[in-house]
């Protein structure tokens, strides 16, 4: 069973490799993963935005900074 600071923790993480993937730090990754990449974070949750659903939600996820 996940926990919420699993979950938080995932989450945050997979906003850095998205990040990552998408400013070309994996090298040789193909052009249409990191222009997807980019693509999902325009919409992807800020870290304010987990601090909020952590807070109004922390039965769900629980976000701390790493």
């Amino acid at each position: 069973m996940t926990t919420p600071q699993e979950r938080g923790r995932a989450v945050y993480q997979a906003a850095r490799f998205l990040e990552n993937l998408g400013h070309g730090v994996y090298k040789g990754a193909p052009k249409h993963l990191r222009t997807e990449a980019l693509r999902l974070l325009r919409h992807y949750p800020w870290e304010i935005h987990l601090e909020e659903i952590s807070q109004k939600c922390p039965d769900v996820l629980e976000f701390t900074h790493e």
